[in-house]
């Protein structure tokens, strides 16, 4: 391992490896004690898919079909694979993402198949050759034996350009569309099937992609501590994410649900006045109170018991176009519990499903128009000393060679205004859209 005294910008690095097959995960803005570490992995040493009910190990030269699920087959991979122990927050180990598609199939709810771009419910690559950014301390940690990889860090100097893009996009509900949507879910709400429900709007665009210059502009309008950008195959996943899904880190595991959203100005007075407003909002706070409610049962079945607390409870944290409200849940995990067992107990994460769960993914399953794929699944990492970090996959487009698509949505809670819960996804979903559209300010 070869610890350098500053810090390495983690996408120039990625740039420079790209024939390396690297994956990464990067935090580009800290925000209470989430986006400390960026982490680059190249050189896979295999992966483990779940598609078309099929998992199978692709090791480079031979691909197994293991008739086993998916959650089980990859436990079984976590638990043989040994620490490096190089004393790091990431110890080698797996890189990857479970889809929302996932989520149903864990709660029984037979998904759509009908996406215009098709990845894997599934996908995640083992490294033990990888280099952790500490954004804290502003040192960089390369862990690999290859010298021409070494050579080429300390050598090659990469000169980003970034390509005008101009796609059009077009969300598949119109404006009349969602409100009614929204109007299917407060009437379900009064009928008490729902306390509340997460609807999406999926915009789509076509056009000649390039996934590494789209990234860039990601990245820079859309900052924050959950960034990815994922290769899966000819495909990418390109995530701006600010939401936690978990964190382990030894026997503590952590969630940071978001509900609560208002947008984000320059004028610090006037965004401070916004910030105010998201705190003391009746409906934010009781969003957010039921999916504490709702996390908070999720980890008390993998938790010990009277462990699981809530740690604080209404945090207005700025992000790079938004303010959000959030909260931090944490428990003590029961002894032997696995991936296999924290993602049966708490995937998908409550706040993009809503409450109560397997009902409020069912009427999603109901309203939206198409399957989610990775949009609001998590991408992150399991390392081999047994840290776990994952978002919450929004602010995530996919993409292949010609086409883009990306999800906004939001929480419907009974005195939610249709107008107003359209407008915030496109709050939500600004810089994006703004990085794909030529003097675009949507």
């Amino acid at each position: 391992m070869i610890r350098l005294d500053y810090k390495l910008d983690v996408f120039k690095l990625y740039n420079l490896l790209i024939d390396f097959k690297p994956q990464l995960l990067e935090s580009s803005y800290m925000v209470k004690d989430t986006g400390d570490y960026s982490i680059l992995c190249f050189k896979p040493k295999y992966s483990i898919s779940y598609l078309d009910g099929k998992t199978s190990v692709n090791y480079g030269d031979r691909v197994e079909i293991i008739k086993e699920p998916p959650l089980k087959v990859l436990d079984e991979y976590i638990k043989k694979s040994k620490e490096l122990n190089t004393g790091l927050i990431f110890d080698g180990g797996f890189v990857g993402y479970l889809s929302y598609d996932f989520g149903e199939e864990i709660m029984g709810i037979k998904g759509k198949n009908n996406s215009p771009i098709k990845i894997p419910s599934i996908y995640f690559e083992y490294f033990e050759d990888y280099i952790v950014v500490d954004n804290r301390n502003n040192l960089t940690y390369v862990v690999t034996d290859d010298e021409e990889i070494i050579n080429r860090i300390k050598t090659t100097d990469y000169v980003e350009t970034i390509d005008d893009i101009d796609i059009n996009l077009k969300s598949n509900f119109e404006f009349e569309e969602y409100c009614r949507a929204v109007e299917g879910v407060r009437e379900y709400i009064r009928c008490g099937d729902v306390y509340q429900v997460n609807i999406s709007q999926q915009f789509y665009g076509r056009g000649k992609l390039n996934p590494i210059h789209i990234y860039s502009k990601f990245r820079r309008a859309n900052y924050g501590p959950y960034n990815a950008l994922i290769r899966v195959e000819d495909k990418y996943i390109l995530s701006t994410s600010p939401e936690q899904f978990l964190r382990k880190r030894g026997d503590t595991i952590t969630t940071r649900p978001i509900k609560g959203t208002v947008k984000k100005v320059e004028d610090k007075e006037e965004n401070e006045s916004l910030k105010r407003e998201l705190y003391e909002s009746e409906k934010c706070r009781s969003e957010l109170l039921m999916i504490i409610d709702l996390e908070r049962n999720d980890l008390s079945k993998i938790c010990i018991p009277g462990t699981v607390k809530v740690e604080s409870l209404f945090d207005v944290e700025e992000y790079s176009t938004v303010n959000h409200l959030v909260s931090t849940i944490q428990g003590k995990l029961l002894k032997n519990v696995g991936f296999k067992e924290i993602i049966e107990a708490m995937f998908p994460g409550g706040s993009i499903t809503g409450a109560p769960k397997l009902r409020s993914m069912e009427v999603i399953n109901e309203i939206e128009k198409v399957n989610r794929g990775i949009y609001t699944g998590c991408i992150g990492y399991i390392s081999n000393n047994g840290n776990m970090d994952f978002n919450i996959a929004i602010r995530t487009a996919v993409m292949d060679k010609e086409n883009i698509i990306y999800n906004v949505g939001g929480g419907i809670v009974w005195d939610s205004n249709p107008q107003d819960e359209y407008e915030e996804t496109l709050h939500k979903g600004r810089a994006i859209y703004n990085s794909l559209v030529k003097g675009g300010k949507r």
